[in-house]
């Protein structure tokens, strides 16, 4: 898939999130629509890697281990149904993807030229 594409995907994706408060009543599409933000989010920089790796034939292993460590640990995303109870390490495990995805965007940028 398209980088364009995959962001206009994390877009829609962030449309239809909505805040939830104390309170209120955490409904199963709020917390699917975190964990597909996550796979989404793996994708896309699996494809901005792509894409610098095909620009400047340089590869960077720091990016590549981040990349790795985010693609397992999105293995551990799961939807939930209705009524079916929301843990602590369902929420937790979002963190756990995106930090990687966080540290290897960094490194794009460093190597881009467009962060020190």
């Amino acid at each position: 898939m398209s980088v364009d594409y995959l962001i206009a995907e994390l877009e829609d994706i962030v449309g239809k999130m909505r805040t939830v408060k104390t309170d209120d009543y955490v409904l199963a599409s709020d917390t699917n629509l975190f964990m597909r933000y996550c796979e989404v989010a793996v994708q896309l920089l699996q494809a901005l890697y792509q894409a610098y790796k095909d620009r400047t034939g340089k590869s960077i292993p720091k990016v590549e281990e981040m990349i790795g460590l985010a693609t397992s640990r999105v293995a551990y995303t799961k939807t939930v149904a209705y009524g079916e109870k929301v843990y602590d390490s369902d929420h937790n495990v979002v963190v756990d993807v995106l930090k990687p995805i966080d540290i290897a965007l960094i490194e794009l940028e460093k190597a881009l030229g467009l962060r020190s």
